[in-house]
C-alpha cells in the first residue's frame, strides 16, 4: 500500500512594503518565512510586464508542518488553532497596513492516493473572515501504468 499524502498549510499577509515586526509582534507568531520586495531576483523587479499579481511585494508566512493526512480540513484546522484567536488582529492589520491574505494547501501524493479535498463550514467561514482566498498546489508522483502493476 501507498503512503498517505503529505498536506501542508500556508498563511501569507502580503502587501507593499511593511516590517516583519508590524506582524509577527502583533500576532505573537515568528513567521517561516519573511521576504521583502528587495528579496526578490532582479528579472522579476525590473520587469514591467508583469501582471499585478505576480509583481514582487513583501511576504510574511506562517506554515502548518507537512504530514501524512487523509484530510485537508484535518491540516487546516491546525491552522485554525495557530490563527483562530488572532482574527481581529490579522483583519486590522490588513487594513491598517493594507496587506492582502492567502491560504495555500501544499499536497504531495502518489498517483490514486488523493486526500479528501472538503473544506468545512468552519473552515470556510474563517477564510472568508479574514477575506483570505485558498491556492491548492497538488504535486502527483507515479503514475497510473506503475499502479495497475501492483
Amino acid at each position: 500500500m501507498s503512503n498517505l499524502p503529505t498536506i501542508k498549510i500556508k498563511f501569507y499577509l502580503s502587501g507593499d512594503d511593511f516590517l516583519k515586526e508590524d506582524i509577527s509582534v502583533r500576532l505573537g507568531v515568528s513567521p517561516d518565512e519573511f521576504r521583502t520586495k528587495n528579496d526578490w531576483p532582479d528579472a522579476i523587479k525590473n520587469n514591467e510586464n508583469l501582471p499585478d499579481w505576480l509583481k514582487p511585494r513583501t511576504i510574511w508566512r506562517v506554515d502548518v508542518k507537512e504530514e501524512h493526512s487523509y484530510a485537508v480540513s484535518e491540516q487546516f484546522e491546525k491552522m485554525m488553532n495557530l490563527l483562530g484567536e488572532k482574527r481581529q488582529e490579522i483583519i486590522n492589520l490588513r487594513e491598517e497596513l493594507n496587506l492582502i491574505a492567502n491560504f495555500e494547501v501544499v499536497i504531495n501524493m502518489e498517483y490514486g492516493d488523493r486526500p479528501e479535498m472538503v473544506l468545512t463550514k468552519e473552515v470556510i467561514n474563517f477564510v472568508s473572515s479574514l477575506d483570505a482566498e485558498i491556492g491548492f498546489d497538488m504535486y502527483i508522483y507515479g503514475d497510473k501504468e506503475e499502479e495497475e502493476e501492483f
